[in-house]
């Protein structure tokens, strides 16, 4: 089966290399001779009929199962119309135009939107290359809404043969079996896991944070914390000392948790895509972070991992103090006065500790990082972190 599609497919239905996935979408379909089965050769009367049947049956169910597949919408027979613009009988099936239901009318593809014209031409790439043993496609996330774009994922992934495909795009990123997955960084390395990676969890965890995963693959180094808190205070505390992550290359990675370092050191560090890892961790988890670095815990800080000791919410009440952190907590709307006094179980300001004040701040992260990082002032673990990452 041959498809043409505008000057992104050549006339042998190749698909042009280096080119993004068509802005507009098939306007001819044709079966050459060595795809029909013999009782649909042309030359005799059963033939002309078989393949007329063929036409408007298989070839409308299996376009619809293609669409089905790649449009966020079911597309039944019935919703699929294959007009021929030549003679049947001296070049069945050549030049003909592929509508597709819109609403209550009929609608050619071509006239569809961007998105639809996109994924549809994937979906009939699909069925023109299903014996290809290599099919390249660039991009295809061009024009595509996110959900869409997980949709061609899962096609791509279940897909015969090879597929090698350039993306940005999370949502197909994670689809994917991560040792699948090349990555390429401003150094133009390739970074692949290693052959034989045990990824049993790691192809869980790829697809948990899979929506995060492109900016860690293409940076120069990667930062690895425990969660939002913690990336909302060192970002904050970058921009102060005039620090550009971006333009560093340096992504922040949020672990969703200390105990997930091993998971993302494998998949991140030397085991695997072999990217250059720092880390900010809490005491309570520093010689775990230690031993699954392969280093003695004096030497943490030495491998690129800092401890904030014992934890970034006692670092910054520290540097602060009570009362500033107070204030700063009740104009942040995170706390009222009495609602602070209340929860520390002490009558007034004066009673309230550095101890105190640090545990309401753990019981609400996020809440207290944000408002935290609108005063900074040098967090002891923070500053020796970003002079590692930036010497």
């Amino acid at each position: 089966m041959e498809i043409r599609s505008g000057n992104s497919l050549g006339s042998s239905g190749n698909w042009a290399p280096g080119r993004a996935v068509p802005p507009t979408t098939c306007s001819q379909v044709s079966i050459s001779p060595r795809t029909r089965p013999p009782s649909m050769q042309r030359g005799t009367a059963i033939g002309r009929l078989s393949l007329l049947q063929w036409s408007h049956a298989d070839f409308r169910a299996t376009l619809a199962s293609a669409l089905t597949d790649a449009l966020p919408q079911p597309v039944g027979v019935s919703d699929v119309g294959v007009a021929s613009a030549v003679d049947l009988f001296d070049d069945p099936l050549a030049g003909v135009s592929v509508t597709i239901r819109d609403g209550e009318h009929m609608a050619p593809l071509a006239e569809q939107s961007d998105g639809v014209r996109a994924l549809s031409v994937l979906a009939l790439i699909g069925l023109s290359h299903q014996h290809a043993q290599i099919v390249g496609i660039d991009e295809p996330e061009t024009h595509l809404h996110v959900t869409a774009q997980r949709a061609v994922g899962a096609i791509i992934r279940r897909s015969p043969g090879q597929r090698v495909i350039a993306t940005h795009s999370s949502a197909i990123v994670r689809r994917m079996n991560p040792l699948d997955i090349a990555a390429f960084g401003a150094d133009r390395r390739v970074r692949q896991l290693p052959p034989g990676t045990q990824f049993a969890d790691l192809e869980v965890m790829t697809r948990h944070w899979g929506d995060r995963m492109i900016e860690p693959l293409t940076a120069k180094r990667i930062v690895l914390v425990e969660g939002p808190s913690d990336r909302i205070v060192l970002v904050r505390a970058a921009e102060l000392l005039g620090q550009n992550f971006d333009r560093a290359g340096v992504a922040v990675f949020e672990l969703d948790g200390a105990n997930l370092f091993s998971t993302a050191n494998t998949l991140f560090g030397r085991p695997g895509f072999d990217l250059p890892v720092y880390g900010l961790v809490d005491s309570s988890h520093a010689r775990v972070w230690a031993a699954e670095l392969g280093v003695a815990y004096a030497a943490l800080e030495t491998a690129g991992i800092v401890e904030s000791a014992p934890d970034l919410e006692a670092e910054s009440v520290d540097a602060l103090r009570v009362e500033r952190v107070v204030g700063v907590l009740c104009r942040a709307g995170v706390y009222s006065e009495q609602g602070i006094l209340n929860a520390c179980g002490v009558a007034t300001i004066q009673h309230l500790n550095a101890d105190l004040v640090t545990r309401l701040c753990r019981k609400h992260k996020t809440q207290a990082a944000i408002a935290i990082s609108q005063v900074m002032t040098a967090i002891g673990s923070i500053y020796r972190l970003l002079t590692l990452i930036c010497s």
